[in-house]
Order: structure tokens, then sequence, then C-alpha cells
């Protein structure tokens, strides 16, 4: 059963509002959350980043079942659809309870907790949402050039949250009295618009085309161990994932260190909300604009996504050279910005081309188990941003205790959270750059459907 849709800009900001609640949680979890497991749980550095890779690679598993699990449902209501709607309440749940971890436990226990809750929230919690929210673009819109609508939608709600995020978070959680009681409040109230945000895409986006089990069981369906040769036969699927790994280490570890650079390289706290502003703001601006789906359009969207990871590379560079010089940092950040909203909604998009790539060409249905890559590879590039934090924090022998007392860090904590901050995402974009280079998915996937 096909549905007709209106493509309507509604339609678009009701998809990509979901990703203003789940990038609402993740972008906190992500700046916050190793500080929080330094500086209040007071957990070691290195255990922590340990903990973080750890849970990423149980979420390379995660986020493949669950790629097939969206192949395989079959409901009134289509395949990912029913799963955003449903995942939405445990999302928040998991969120609250891995930023509230009890007073009083002893260390075992404290370590026990923690690596529980952040495994419910990351590898349970977040891979359904996220792996279903990913796939119900390519079911909503049967049209690449449309789609680049649709993921820039969701591009600018996830920049606009990341602002947010980063900007007013510091100032939220001191308003409720800063330490347990501040990340407590943040956490409930990021939760409650994060609930809202999702159940708004799931209960708004309607698949254009429902499959029924007995229509399936007519087609000549391929074995699970098929499907993933298949998926992973494809240079695609490797360039693809090498990509949304590197962006989402970039963006994690920067966005991570910035509270740290902030606070102990620039000495001034009051920098951290114009930082993150001008970081996001270019990018809510292009994608308000409509920019990227006119860019990609005229200039294709490999060439477009080069052009995003070029301003990224330029960006970290400048803030690499001058770590101490506030304008060439703007500068830096507002570079930084043009390249996220250049390349992240074009890299959802290109998602959705290698899947119908890999449909059309071997007669399959592997979108949910290509859009898990999605989810699979923005999780560990989160991992690994956030475990690199720990690890070159750890490294620079980064102390929390002259944190908690006001004293300066050492030369090299210093230098461990410069490197955090802009070397280490500097590497990551310049590796964004180079699977970028081979990306031409958009250009074989018209030739495909021309042999039809």
């Amino acid at each position: 059963m096909e549905k007709k849709n209106n493509f309507g800009m509604g339609t678009k900001i009701g998809y990509g509002i979901g990703d203003l609640g789940g990038n609402l949680v993740s972008a906190a979890a992500g700046a916050f959350v190793t500080m929080y497991y330094t500086d209040s749980v007071l957990l070691s550095a290195a255990f922590i980043g340990t903990m973080m890779l750890f849970t990423r690679l149980l979420d390379g598993i995660s986020d493949i079942i669950m790629g097939i699990i969206i192949d395989k449902t079959y409901t009134k209501y289509g395949k990912a659809r029913p799963w955003v709607l449903f995942s939405a309440f445990p999302l928040i749940l998991s969120f609250i309870l891995m930023l509230n971890v009890p007073s009083g436990l002893s260390d075992t226990a404290t370590k026990i907790y923690v690596v529980v809750t952040y495994i419910f929230y990351s590898v349970i919690c977040f891979t359904a949402v996220n792996g279903a929210y990913s796939t119900l673009v390519t079911l909503i819109c049967p049209n690449p050039e449309e789609r680049t609508g649709f993921t820039s939608a969701r591009s600018f709600c996830s920049s606009l949250a990341m602002l947010l995020a980063q900007s007013y978070s510091v100032a939220l959680m001191a308003r409720f009295g800063g330490g347990q009681k501040g990340f407590t409040a943040m956490s409930i109230i990021y939760g409650v618009i994060a609930l809202i945000c999702i159940l708004i895409t799931g209960l708004t986006c309607k698949e254009y085309k429902i499959t029924t089990k007995a229509e399936m069981e007519n087609k000549n369906s391929s074995s699970l161990i098929q499907d993933v040769k298949l998926l992973f036969s494809s240079k695609y699927t490797f360039l693809t994932l090498i990509a949304f790994v590197f962006t989402w280490f970039m963006l994690t570890g920067s966005g991570g260190a910035s509270v740290y650079f902030v606070r102990d390289v620039l000495q001034d706290m009051s920098l951290m909300a114009p930082l993150s502003m001008a970081g996001t703001l270019p990018s809510l601006i292009i994608l308000a604009l409509g920019i990227v789906p006119k860019a990609a359009k005229r200039y294709g969207k490999r060439n477009t996504l080069m052009m995003g990871a070029g301003f990224l590379m330029f960006g970290y560079t400048v803030i690499s050279l001058f770590p101490y010089q506030l304008p060439v940092i703007f500068a830096g950040m507002i570079c930084k910005g043009i390249g996220v909203g250049l390349s992240t909604s074009l890299l959802f998009a290109t998602t959705s081309d290698v899947a119908d790539y890999i449909n059309i060409k071997n007669h399959v249905t592997v979108t949910g188990l290509t859009h898990s890559l999605t989810g699979f590879g923005v999780k560990v590039g989160v991992g690994l941003g956030s475990a690199s934090l720990g690890w070159i924090l750890a490294i620079g022998n980064y102390s929390a205790e002259a944190a908690n007392s006001g004293m300066a860090q050492s030369a090299g904590a210093l230098f461990a959270e410069r490197a955090c901050y802009s070397i280490v995402p500097l590497i990551c974009a310049a590796i964004l750059m180079g699977s970028a280079v081979f990306l031409d998915v958009e250009k074989q996937l018209e030739k495909l459907k021309a042999e039809e």
C-alpha cells in the first residue's frame, strides 16, 4: 500500500524536530557526561574513557540488530515509525538515570551503576530511537533529491539542539544550585522537551509505503547472511561508515573538550555560550535558508560534502595554530559551523542513496540494515570522541581536584585540552574529506535507475 505524502515544509519540520529532541539529550550527554563522571562522581578519566569505548563496541552489535528488527517489522503503521514512538519513553528514562548517580554508594557500586545506566542509555534506548528515526526518512520520501530537504531539516534541528545544550546548560544547572541538583534539573527538563519532540515526529510522519508480511513473503527474499554480505560488498557502505564515525568523533571530542578548554585554557567560562553560538549559528543559517539542497542539486552531494569538510579543516587548523587568540578562535568556530551545516545533512541523505543503490542493484530490502550503520557510525564516533577525551586528559595528568579547588591545571593537561578541542578534530575532518572524495554513490544510483 502506497500513501501520497505532502512534502511541504510542515512535513519536513515534523521529521526534523525529532532530532531536536534526540540531539538535545545526546549533545548534553556528549558535552557534560565526562565532566559529570570525573568532577562530580569522582571517577578516573581513564576508567570513563575505557567504559565509553567498550560501550561503543556493544553499540555496533545493537545497531545491526536494530536494523534487522526494523527490516523484519510489519505493522499497519509501517516499519520504523512504531519504534520511534515506543522507544521515546525508555530513552528519556535512561538519560535521567545516567545523570543521577546515587550518593553514598561504594566505589564498586558506583562504577556498576555508571556502567549499567550508560549502557542502558546508549546501547539499548538510543539505538532504538536513532536507528528507527534514521531509517524513517527513506520510508517517508522515495525521492533522493527531496530527501535532502528532510535531512537538512534534521541537521538544522540537530544544530539548534547542540547550540542550546552547549550554550545554556551551564547557566541552567547553576540556576538550580549546580552540582548534582543542577544535573538532575537539566536531565529532567531536557528529557521532557526531547520526549515531546520525538513523539511529534512519530505521530506526524507517515511512511509512504506499508509492506505487509504477506506481501514480503511473496517476494524473493534473501537470508540475513546474504543481506549482510551484500551490504558490505559495496564500497559505499565502508565510505559512509568512515564518514559518520569521524564526523561524530570530531564533533563529540571537540564539544566535550569545550568546557575544559574555555575554563582552563581561556580561563573565562563566560565565553562558553558565545563560542558555541559562533560554531552553531552559521550551520543554522545555512540550513534555514535551504542552501544545502540547492548546493547539492547544483554541484552534487559529494562535492558539497567535500566543501563542508574543507571548511571544517580550515576552522580547526586556525584554532590549533592560535589557541589563545580570541578573534582567530571565533573565526575558526564560524568556519566549523559552516562545515557542519554543509556536511551533516548530506551524510544522512547519502545513506538513503546507499540503501537505494544496494536495494535496486541486488533486488533486496536492506533499508533498515543500511541505516543501522548510521547509528553505528554516530555512536562509535561519539564513543571514540568521549573515550579519547578521557584518555588524553589522563595522559596529560588532568586533575579533578585542581578543577574543584580553583587551581590551575598543569601544562600537560592544558595541552591535552587543546588537543581534544582542535587538533584531534582536525585529523577527523581530514579523514572525512578523504572518504568524501570517493563517495560518488549519487551518480552511480542515477546510472542504475536509468538502466532499469
